[in-house]
């Protein structure tokens, strides 16, 4: 495995740092990224009402567990073609907050299950997670600061 930095010209990130393996897959190290997401994008959908930038923010969040809850199923059944459903639905997901590093983890993992090889979907699911966690910290904060 050989590691590879990069500086994205088009997004604010810091450090990302890409991993490739024996089958050439690139894959972001989650603890070595700065997670960051935009949600401009997003609130042009939302409008100006704070509160509601808040709830569907929320919801946009649960909507990450049950896509997670819906990999996990696909994983145990053997099931690629419901694995790249959930990944594909959630990396949609975080692209409309301009969460660029998740989009890429969840990207592998449609990568993966496409060629139908769901054993290699271990370690990106995993980084995802780690990713997912992250950023949804940071959302919270951002939350937080949102005045209603």
């Amino acid at each position: 495995m050989s590691l590879v930095r990069i500086q994205s010209p088009r997004f604010p990130l810091k450090n990302i740092q890409k991993t490739t393996d024996n089958y050439s897959n690139m894959r972001i190290r989650a603890g070595k990224a700065t997670p960051s997401f935009d949600i401009s994008f997003y609130k042009k959908g939302v409008g100006d009402d704070p509160e509601l930038l808040k709830t569907s923010l929320s919801n946009v969040e649960k909507s990450w567990n049950h896509y997670l809850v819906e990999i996990e199923k696909a994983l145990k059944s053997n099931d690629a073609k419901s694995l790249h459903y959930w990944a594909h639905t959630l990396k949609g997901s975080l692209a409309f907050i301009k969460a660029e590093d998740g989009v890429n983890l969840a990207k592998a993992l449609c990568d993966e299950a496409k060629r139908g090889e769901i054993e290699k979907t271990e370690k990106p699911l995993r980084e995802l997670k780690e990713y997912l966690n992250i950023i949804r910290t940071k959302l919270e904060k951002f939350k937080s600061k949102i005045k209603t």
